[in-house]
C-alpha cells in the first residue's frame, strides 16, 4: 500500500513512503496455520482476495481508506486467535490509543483498532498492537469458544486528505499549537496573481475540525 500524500508535498519532503503489510503468522489455541503460501489473488469489483488455507485476506479499496479483513471460514480447532501482520516501512510506528499511527513530518497513515464480528453479529474490540516489527491482533479463546462461522476480523488503514481537487494550491505548511491541535496552511489561487490563503484546522490523530 503507497500511502497518499495528505497534501502537495513541498520538495524537501522526498517521495511518498511506501507502506506494506503481509500476513506472517496466525494461529488457533496451540495449532499454527500455515500462512506461507496462498492462492491466486481473485478481484471482485474494488475488493482483492488472497487464501490462506482456512483464512480469506481481503482488501477492500476506497478513496480515503483500504479495509483489511480476515475472514475464517472454518476454524481447526477453538481457542485465542493470534495474527501477526509483518509490516514493512521507513515511517515510524506509535501506539495511539488501542490503534495504531505510522508517522513522519510529512506522511501519516493510521491502523485501526480492529473488531472481531461472528456470523450472528456478535462482536469484539481489538487492540491493534506493534510488537517486534509486526502488528499483533488477538481474539480472545472465550469469544472464538461461542462464534458462529464465518468469523472476521476487520481493521481499516486510512491516511488523512486535508485538501481535494484539482485547482492550483501551494506552499503548504503545518505547525502544532499546544492548546489547539494541528493548524495546515496552504495558498489557493483566484485570479491571475491572486492568491488566498486557508488554514485548516486538525485534531491529535490530524482529522480536520470543523
Amino acid at each position: 500500500l503507497a500511502e497518499p500524500a495528505a497534501l502537495a508535498l513541498d520538495p524537501e519532503a522526498g517521495a511518498a513512503q511506501p507502506l506494506t503489510f503481509r500476513l506472517a503468522r496466525a494461529s488457533v489455541g496451540e495449532v499454527a496455520v500455515d500462512v506461507s503460501t496462498h492462492a491466486q489473488p481473485v478481484r471482485q469489483g474494488s475488493a482483492i482476495t488472497l487464501r490462506h488455507g482456512p483464512i480469506d485476506e481481503t482488501l477492500l479499496v476506497a478513496y480515503e481508506s483500504v479495509e483489511q479483513t480476515f475472514t475464517f471460514t472454518h476454524l481447526p480447532t477453538r481457542g485465542e486467535i493470534v495474527l501477526g501482520i509483518e509490516t514493512l516501512t521507513a515511517l515510524p510506528a506509535r501506539a495511539n490509543g488501542d490503534a495504531l499511527q505510522f508517522v513522519n513530518d510529512w506522511h501519516h497513515v493510521s491502523y485501526s483498532a480492529a473488531v472481531a464480528i461472528d456470523a450472528v453479529g456478535n462482536r469484539i474490540a481489538l487492540p491493534s498492537i506493534w510488537r517486534n516489527g509486526q502488528i499483533e491482533l488477538r481474539v480472545p479463546a472465550a469469544f472464538v469458544a461461542t462464534a458462529q462461522l464465518p468469523l472476521v476480523i476487520d481493521p481499516i488503514l486510512a491516511s488523512n486528505t486535508v485538501v481535494t481537487g484539482s485547482g492550483d494550491v501551494g506552499n503548504p505548511d503545518i505547525v502544532w499549537a499546544p492548546a489547539t491541535g494541528w493548524h495546515v496552511c496552504w495558498q489557493r489561487i483566484f485570479a491571475a496573481g491572486d492568491w488566498d490563503i486557508y488554514v485548516q484546522r486538525l485534531d491529535a490523530n490530524l482529522n480536520p475540525i470543523g
